[in-house]
Formats: C-alpha cells, structure tokens, sequence
C-alpha cells in the first residue's frame, strides 16, 4: 500500500489545509489514517479513485452542455 503525505496532497491540488478539511467532510475525500503515532497519511490510491471520479463528473457535465 503507497502513502501519500498531506503537504504532497495540498501541493497536487494548491490548496489549502482548510480546503482539504472541507473536502474530507463535504465532498467525500479519502480520510487520512494514522501509519505512526501522529503521523498522518492518504492511501495514494483512494486519493487517485477520488481524482478519477471527480474528473469524470467534470467532463461528463461539460459535454453534455
């Protein structure tokens, strides 16, 4: 299982810590799981799923317009 860190998930989206947050609780973003102590880590492929799904849904209602 690949991890992916917080600072690299903000860094892929340019986002903000508050904005990931608000994507946790509104729009269904992967959680983050504990791999050591305080340590905090997303599993790479659920942020990838998550891309996936959100992608499509962006394409799907531009080509439907």
């Amino acid at each position: 299982m690949n991890f992916i860190s917080r600072k690299d998930v903000l860094e892929m989206f340019s986002v903000s810590v508050w904005t990931l947050r608000r994507w946790e609780k509104q729009r269904g973003f992967p959680k983050a799981i504990s791999v050591s102590g305080a340590i905090r880590m997303y599993v790479k492929s659920d942020v990838d799923a998550w891309v996936e799904a959100h992608t499509s849904c962006a394409s799907d209602t531009r080509t439907s317009i």
